[in-house]
């Protein structure tokens, strides 16, 4: 193992860990944005960090690498002519001389596995944030001899965590769960004043936030009709809609013949999220499945109740009647009921938002997200 002994400002020494984060792409998503908060943390932290990224879908993320002078290697298919990427993968990682080679999500953990054969070191770390039961065979069968390879495999939720046990037949000592991280908000939360402003929102407007990307796992059907119900019963009322994704025509055509269309704005991708956050009332999430969508956690940071399915990693995060509700998955009327009851009692979602902002402040900071990755690197 290489590793390097570094003198700190008092006088003393730490040792220097070599750490390589694989992932398919650096795009919006909830994996890239985790892996890129755990890289410039264990970076500030002192250590070698490295990405490896998959394809060339490096934005926005590459920026922020980039800026905190973390190295990025781009590993695509394209150019790569007859050598597999998991070749050059592992070429990469003898040069950069790893300690730890931790890989998000199935792909890129396969294709980690395959670099490291034969190979001691790094030590091999598998992040899985999936949970698909419908996995072609051949794709299962390959994911479950590459996470049977990982010294540990990490997930992010407690759903998470049995998937991968019952599906792929982990066993239980090499699971861990450490949860997402978020930052806090501290003494420089917009205010949100601004976005309603923009929008002709009057200060006590009851305003809807859905914040996601535009793809099937998010229903977005079942979204616009939970609007479509609420927004009736609260004039002044708006919706807001944030992201992009493969069905943004899909829902520009469906607000454009929608019942509330002077009351449903949609805002593309946006780099406004915590100014969003702050002017809207509610964000509503209405998903098949999620593992532990980052929005969520952004949202209690900023003090937001929040009304979603009952999926995934959100029965990890949202505590029933205390930081949010949480409904049966496709159920528009209960949905419904739990936004209209929020937005008609805005004392209550002060508290709960209040509550939210406390406990992920307690549980969900990202430096107690750095510092248990950290822990367990050191441990292996």
């Amino acid at each position: 193992m290489v590793r390097f002994r570094r003198q700190m400002g008092d006088g003393s020494t730490m040792t220097e860990l070599s750490i390589g984060l694989v992932i398919g792409q650096l795009h919006r998503g909830g994996a890239e944005a985790q892996l890129v908060k755990l890289a410039t943390g264990l970076h500030q932290r002192g250590h070698r960090i490295f990405v490896y990224c998959l394809s060339d879908v490096t934005s926005p993320h590459d920026v922020t690498l980039r800026d905190a002078g973390i190295p990025l290697r781009i590993v695509s298919r394209k150019g790569s002519g007859i050598i597999p990427r998991w070749l050059r993968l592992r070429r990469h990682f003898r040069e950069d001389a790893l300690d730890v080679a931790q890989a998000f999500l199935l792909g890129p953990i396969v294709q980690t596995a395959l670099a490291l054969l034969g190979r001691r070191r790094p030590s091999f770390v598998a992040a899985n944030r999936i949970m698909d039961m419908k996995r072609p065979l051949l794709r299962r069968y390959m994911e479950t001899w590459a996470l049977g390879r990982a010294r540990i495999i990490t997930v992010n939720s407690s759903p998470a965590l049995e998937y991968t046990q019952d599906y792929y037949g982990a066993t239980h000592g090499k699971l861990r769960f450490i949860p997402n991280g978020v930052e806090p908000l501290g003494d420089h939360a917009p205010s949100g004043q601004e976005i309603r402003k923009r929008f002709n929102l009057s200060p006590d407007a009851s305003v809807i936030l859905g914040i996601f990307r535009l793809d099937p796992q998010k229903n977005l059907e079942l979204f616009c009709s939970v609007v479509e119900q609420v927004l009736p019963r609260l004039p002044g009322s708006h919706c807001l809609i944030a992201g992009d994704g493969p069905l943004r025509g899909w829902l520009e055509e469906r607000a454009r013949h929608s019942p509330c269309q002077s009351q449903i704005t949609l805002l593309g991708p946006s780099d406004e999220i915590p100014a969003l956050l702050a002017a809207g009332n509610i964000l509503l999430l209405t998903s098949h499945f999620e593992g532990m969508p980052n929005v969520i956690l952004e949202a209690m940071s900023a003090g937001l109740p929040v009304v979603a399915t009952k999926v995934g990693g959100l029965v990890d995060l949202i505590e029933e009647g205390a930081t949010g509700y949480l409904c049966p998955a496709g159920d528009r009327d209960k949905l419904a009921s739990a936004c209209t009851l929020l937005l008609q009692d805005p004392a209550r979602a002060r508290e709960m938002g209040r509550q939210a902002s406390t406990q992920c402040k307690e549980r969900f900071g990202v430096e107690k997200m750095v510092q248990t990755y950290l822990d367990l690197y050191r441990d292996l």
